[in-house]
């Protein structure tokens, strides 16, 4: 394994303990994908040693303590090389903070949304000049905050450097507002004022069918330009921010696959379409019970194919990742079953996927199969790919 070390001070020279130190990264090569996180804490000289880092993996070094700006640094690049490294003494300085303001066009505080920040201290780089940084990292990406009850919102312990303070609606990329603060070491920077359309919120609760609140279940539009989604609370509550006027009547449907991984057995099916307007807060939303739908994947010469992923959309929303009722892979009898809701009708869709790098065995058509308001509790079906 790779070995770190070095020494965390404070801006005298002094000594930092009860520092939190971490290596912290991940890589993938040759196909296989590796993650690595290796922590410890500054003793009472400030020295810190990571002694058992991946080999096969690009890190970056993580610093933090409380009332301390949080820094991180790339490591150099040419660690691969490297068995051991030296940081000498690496400052922390005291933290900076940035604090503002959320609110709507209107300039009625907005409480409870999120805001990210994101950026990191400005000598990220220090022990990577000249060489590309690295991207897409965990510990670079975003902080995050919610608002109080008064819209307002701030982030502590921050660095010197150049930061970005984004707030949005989520589902809709293109409603958002954001600035950007230059921070030094230790500054306040206060009065941040961003504004955003939320449009009329949307109200309601999430039952299961005995009645009894559903919680952490995913209400979404049934729009495929917007991605628009909230999820319930412990009481089953949710409010659906970002459909406007201009939308007029909405259709909403439940994603409830986190319902079921925290009800593994009592495993409920979507709801059905439930029409609301902009502004609505008394709409209920039932989730279902489960039925099975069976069915085989074949030429059209009747000769089963394998390995082919069948997808179910309740009928009338859009065929995007997050709508999936449920999926199946056909097996070698070309078989697949799919757990959906009861008394509803849907649209399956099948691909026909070719092995990597290998000649296709069948010439099959580019073209998905598509087969649209299919009864949930249907029995054989059919999919068929033409030759």
């Amino acid at each position: 394994a790779r070995i770190a070390t070095g020494r965390v001070v404070d801006p005298e020279g002094s000594p930092l303990e009860g520092v939190y130190v971490a290596g912290v990264g991940s890589k993938t090569t040759d196909g296989i994908a590796r993650s690595d996180w290796e922590s410890t804490l500054t003793d009472h000289e400030g020295l810190f040693k990571l002694s058992e880092l991946h080999q096969q993996v690009d890190h970056q070094l993580f610093l933090q303590k409380d009332q301390y700006g949080t820094r991180v640094y790339d490591f150099p690049a040419d660690e691969k090389d490297e068995n051991q490294i030296d940081y000498g003494d690496l400052i922390l300085h005291p933290g900076g903070r940035i604090e503002g303001i959320l609110r709507s066009q209107a300039g009625a505080p907005i409480p409870g949304h999120q805001v990210k920040l994101r950026g990191a201290n400005q000598d990220l780089g220090r022990f990577r000049p000249g060489a590309q940084p690295l991207a897409n990292t965990w510990v670079t990406a975003v902080r995050e905050s919610r608002t109080d009850s008064q819209g307002r919102f701030f982030f502590q312990d921050l660095p010197e450097g150049e930061f970005r303070v984004t707030a949005a609606v989520q589902g809709r990329p293109g409603v958002n507002d954001e600035e950007t603060v230059q921070l030094i070491e230790g500054g306040h920077v206060a009065g941040i004022a961003l504004e955003l359309n939320l449009g009329k919120p949307i109200k309601g609760i999430v039952l299961t069918p005995e009645g009894l609140p559903a919680i952490g279940v995913f209400v979404q539009v049934a729009n495929a330009e917007n991605r628009i989604k909230a999820p319930t609370g412990s009481n089953g509550n949710f409010e659906l921010f970002g459909v406007t006027d201009e939308m007029e009547t909405v259709d909403l449907f439940t994603v409830v696959a986190s319902y079921n991984w925290h009800n593994p057995t009592k495993k409920l099916a979507a709801s059905e379409l439930v029409q609301a307007r902009p502004g609505d807060t008394d709409i209920v939303i039932k989730l279902r019970e489960i039925v099975t739908l069976t069915g085989r994947v074949e030429t059209d010469e009747g000769q089963p194919i394998p390995n082919i992923e069948v997808r179910a959309y309740l009928h009338g929303t859009p065929r995007i990742p997050g709508a999936v009722l449920a999926k199946d892979t056909s097996n070698k009898l070309g078989l697949f079953r799919l757990d959906l809701p009861e008394q509803c009708f849907v649209d399956l869709v099948a691909d026909a996927p070719q092995p990597e790098g290998a000649e296709p065995t069948l010439p099959f058509t580019q073209k998905p199969v598509t087969l649209e308001i299919i009864p949930s509790t249907s029995q054989n079906v059919t999919l068929r790919f033409s030759q």
